[in-house]
């Protein structure tokens, strides 16, 4: 593990005890399918693959605590986006989000389907309660 605050804050949230009972194969099913472009998103905004790795495994982790159905991309990427503002902390909150929405606006010319039912990724980045 990386010593920066965003591996940190999720190593604090320990939340794999409270994941509801979810069937291994939709988990496995989703996170194969979901979490190469999350990762690659997060390696992109972080710049930390250690970093990224530990988002991309909160945003399941957080996502199958809450749901026992298939994740959209958007869901996922929307829970890593608000960890990854949580985990800056108060005075690294603007920066990350700033460097959220760059990626974000440069999405589609990069061929990204993020967010493209209307929910925008982003907008849950100011939520940076405990466990979000």
């Amino acid at each position: 593990m990386c010593k920066h605050r965003i591996t940190k804050y999720v190593a604090a949230q320990d939340m794999r005890r409270s994941l509801r009972a979810v069937d291994p194969a939709l988990v496995s099913r989703s996170y194969d399918a979901h979490s190469p472009a999350l990762h690659g998103v997060l390696l992109e905004v972080l710049g930390c693959k250690a970093c990224a790795e530990a988002v991309v495994e909160h945003a399941f982790v957080r996502y199958f605590t809450e749901h026992a159905v298939e994740p959209r991309c958007h869901q996922l990427l929307s829970m890593a986006f608000s960890c990854c503002c949580a985990g800056a902390g108060d005075g690294g909150r603007a920066s990350m989000q700033a460097r959220i929405r760059s990626w974000f606006a440069g999405a589609p010319a990069r061929g990204g389907s993020w967010g493209t039912d209307g929910t925008d990724p982003t907008s849950a980045m100011h939520d940076t309660a405990a466990g979000n």
